[in-house]
């Protein structure tokens, strides 16, 4: 079995692929460990995301996540853009503005909710 060229945008799960390549050459894992290194290592969130309502499920999840990180939702936009197709619309490296925010919701087809929770 050879180990898969490396797709995920994660440095740690990269480093984290590269030892166990590395110890899949050496021999100190066999097909069955590297195969979940794999798996682990390998995933790419735009591959799972193939209906509109992947999108908003993955998106209403990420926005969850997100806390107060604007970083993570533009990674969760740029994500459903390629999954869509799209060019990168956000960049995740700086702290887009709301405008700029709303505007890529808007030309991805996603519509954002309300709801009220207990503080």
């Amino acid at each position: 079995m050879a180990t898969k060229k490396f797709k995920n945008n994660s440095v740690i799960l990269e480093g984290i692929h590269e030892t166990m390549s590395g110890f899949y050459a050496a021999g100190v894992i066999d097909d069955e460990r590297m195969n979940e290194f794999n798996k682990l290592c390998l995933w790419n969130t735009v591959d799972h995301l193939k209906t509109d309502e992947d999108r908003a499920a993955y998106l209403e999840a990420c926005l969850e996540e997100a806390g107060d990180d604007p970083i993570f939702i533009a990674k969760a936009l740029d994500n459903i853009a390629k999954a869509k197709g799209m060019t990168e619309l956000v960049s995740h490296e700086t702290n887009p503005s709301l405008g700029m925010t709303l505007k890529v919701i808007k030309a991805l087809g996603i519509r954002l909710h309300a709801e009220a929770v207990p503080l």
